[in-house]
């Protein structure tokens, strides 16, 4: 099976947005390549750099191993049939909160 591109317009526009904080209102109705092009030059990037900064080694060996999701270094990406669709932001934990008696044992 020849698969073109392993990322879609979709994913593109979900990289330039969450990840590199692009802000941009495409119309109503835009194709989706039309609304990726958009935030990636809003970027300063083109698809094609996009896309080669969501397929990194590990995630392209993950969609060939038929993974669902794979985390990345600053996002997570999804994937269905061997295609990442879609980008999340990576959450960082939150800070243990302790309670008063335990920063007071502390001392």
């Amino acid at each position: 099976m020849i698969i073109a591109n392993r990322v879609t317009f979709h994913a593109c526009e979900r990289y330039c947005h969450r990840i590199l904080g692009v802000n941009c209102y495409p119309p109503a109705g835009t194709r989706p390549y039309d609304r990726a092009a958009m935030f990636c030059e809003a970027a300063g990037l083109t698809i094609e750099q996009v896309r080669a900064l969501i397929l990194t080694p590990t995630v392209e060996s993950a969609c060939r191993q038929g993974f669902n999701r794979i985390r990345a270094d600053d996002f997570i990406a999804i994937i269905c049939d061997g295609i990442i669709v879609t980008v999340k932001a990576r959450m960082k934990p939150k800070p243990v909160r302790r309670t008063r008696r335990e920063l007071e044992a502390e001392l």
